[in-house]
């Protein structure tokens, strides 16, 4: 709350009024704290006007067993070509579809029992769960090595071997393919590799244009020939590959397909749209990632990792957190290592009109992110959550460097002493940005934000401050916001001003208000406290109690209903004839003696009421001074 003027004086009795409130300063000490904000506010938010007002509750949706590890969403066109949307939740080690009467049906058992991420490309749902990266098609559900592209490695090849490179090997599958240009004499084909570990199937050209099997053959894979029981022939049509072998090269080593596999973030990001899923996290790769390409040069589909379409990101010992885009680039970001650069940027070029290159460059130094789940652009905010509170990634508008930026530096104090930051999962709702961790919620909101410096983008934001909101992963859904949590609920978010809204399933929220600590101008005289009024918002429901803080201690001096007459929203055991809906004032007369400090506290705890605050103005007498 910031001062405004001091009324005029009646009888020896002073007034002060607050008005003009903001968020949360939980960085300064209490009696530095800016009058317009509160050191000690709970279950608040801002409202269209910048008032704070409560929060709405949450309605349970859905029970199921596991913990929520992700809500996904996929638009895509069914059999009749018509637009629908399907909803899958990953719950333990299961996928499950989400129908609209709030019932599921089991699509998959086995996936990873943490955190999951997902992507819609090609409409298809793609989903990285460190364990195997699966598909959804609005039918099945699987994992993607079962359909992952088999590429074409060499092509145009005589018998003997040779001929050209067409594609790179996918690390998803061990098979490969061979084309090769047949004759009427050759009957042994050598394979592009040696040590292979078999074949899968031989096929022929016909003239129709279609691929048929050849049936007797025998393979050598040491040497990796295969040899037919007779001359394949001639092309059937001129200049076209007539013989193709699909064979299959494993890894003795490794399993190559785990190196997707077991990334658990990653991001649509590529040349002209979003045509490539890069992908991260993988903890036997803690600093490389990894893209897919295109299969046959022309579709977009996260089913073809070239093996050599990796990047390694900074030093090998500080692992690769996520990414944000920040313009026409891509900020890859790495955890704190206190020497290595924190944030990389990736451009992309096309190169001889054909191939693609994705080149790095060094960006940031100093200010790692903590976790992949809350990396969320608030409007045209780059914003990362680090050890050190949220930060964005800007570009100065004079020198055109980007460099991190703090934004929550009025927060900080409680916000970088929560446990696990990297558990932290954030989500970017109706210009507010959303930061849950260890059942609290910190609000940033993108209409409030405050100016530090000359640049234009060196502010702050104005934040709040929730609890008991156990959110392990966020889900938008029809302008509503809705969580999961890790005892295996779907949580949805009230969002109608309603007194039924405001519950925490069917528990009351309680929420409250403190001011700073205030010396009404003086720290040499004692006060004497007389009167408050209180404004607050109109609601069909709501009440206020009001404390005041004596020697330490606070002091409960007001307990009010402040109903409003709505005939939409009526209780007729508290029935009022109080029809203003454009301010509601409480009176309270106070006899508070010897005040040096004090603070106020306005609050509300009670089940199905909303509460929110204009202002408010005390009287106050001047008394003798302190010795």
């Amino acid at each position: 709350m910031t001062v405004g003027a001091k009324l005029p004086p009646s009888n020896g009795t002073k007034a002060i009024e607050f008005k003009e409130f903001k968020g949360a300063d939980f960085e300064s000490e209490i009696g530095a704290v800016s009058l317009s904000r509160s050191p000690d506010c709970l279950n608040m938010i801002s409202d269209q006007s910048g008032r704070p007002v409560k929060r709405f509750g949450y309605e349970k949706l859905l029970q199921l067993q596991g913990r929520i590890n992700g809500i996904f969403r996929l638009s895509h066109l069914n059999d009749k070509k018509e637009r629908e949307e399907k909803r899958l939740i990953h719950s333990g080690d299961k996928l499950y579809l989400w129908k609209d009467d709030n019932t599921t049906t089991e699509l998959y058992t086995g996936m990873n029992d943490m955190r999951s991420c997902a992507f819609q490309m090609e409409s298809q749902l793609w989903i990285l769960d460190g364990k195997k990266m699966m598909r959804y098609d609005g039918k099945v559900a699987e994992p993607v090595e079962k359909t992952a592209y088999v590429p074409t490695s060499t092509i145009a090849a005589p018998p003997s071997g040779g001929g050209e490179t067409k594609d790179q090997f996918n690390l998803l599958t061990p098979l490969r393919i061979n084309k090769f240009l047949g004759n009427t004499s050759a009957t042994v084909y050598q394979l592009d590799s040696t040590d292979i570990s078999g074949v899968e199937k031989c096929e022929k050209l016909e003239a129709n244009g279609n691929w048929s099997v050849i049936q007797s053959w025998s393979v050598e894979p040491k040497s990796g020939r295969v040899t037919f029981a007779g001359a394949i022939g001639n092309s059937p049509v001129t200049g076209e590959d007539n013989v193709r072998i699909t064979y299959k090269k494993e890894n003795q080593k490794e399993n190559q397909a785990d190196k997707i596999n077991k990334c658990t973030t990653g991001v649509l990001w590529g040349l002209g749209g979003y045509n490539r899923l890069f992908v991260a996290g993988n903890p036997d790769y803690v600093n490389q990632d990894f893209v897919s390409d295109f299969t046959d040069g022309t579709q977009a589909l996260p089913t073809y990792f070239p093996e050599n379409m990796y990047a390694q990101v900074g030093q090998d010992n500080t692992k690769i957190i996520g990414y944000l885009q920040s313009g026409n680039e891509l900020a890859i970001l790495k955890e704190d290592n206190e020497q290595d650069a924190t944030v990389f940027l990736r451009s992309a070029t096309l190169k001889d009109d054909i191939t693609v290159l994705f080149p790095l460059k060094t960006g940031l130094a100093g200010v790692g992110a903590v976790s992949p789940y809350c990396m969320k652009d608030l409007r045209d905010d780059h914003m990362y959550l680090s050890k050190q509170g949220v930060f964005a990634i800007t570009t100065n508008a004079v020198t055109a460097q980007q460099y991190a930026q703090a934004r929550s530096e009025l927060i900080n104090k409680k916000l970088c002493r929560e446990p696990k930051l990297e558990e932290a999962v954030a989500v970017e709702y109706q210009g507010y940005l959303y930061i849950a961790v260890n059942g609290h919620v910190y609000v940033a909101d993108a209409a409030q934000r405050n100016y530090k410096g000359k640049n234009a983008e060196q502010y702050q934001y104005e934040w709040y401050y929730w609890e008991n909101v156990p959110a392990r992963c966020w889900y938008k859904e029809n302008e509503r916001l809705l969580f999961g949590t890790d005892d295996g609920c779907v949580m949805r978010f009230y969002n109608a001003k309603i007194s039924s809204s405001y519950n925490d399933d069917g528990k009351a929220i309680t929420a409250y208000w403190m001011t700073p600590a205030i010396a009404f101008d003086t720290y040499t005289k004692y006060k004497t406290v007389r009167r408050i009024y209180t404004k607050l918002n109109p609601y069909a429901r709501s009440s206020v109690k009001l404390y005041l803080k004596e020697d330490g201690a606070e002091v409960l001096v007001d307990d009010k209903k402040a109903d409003i007459m709505n005939w939409d929203d009526v209780d007729f055991e508290r029935f009022t004839f109080n029809t203003n809906t454009d301010v509601n004032i409480i009176y309270t007369k106070v006899k508070a003696k010897k005040i040096i400090t004090t603070q106020f506290k306005f609050e509300n705890d009670v089940l199905d009421e909303a509460f929110g605050i204009y202002g408010a103005t005390v009287y106050y007498d001047l008394k003798t001074k302190v010795k």
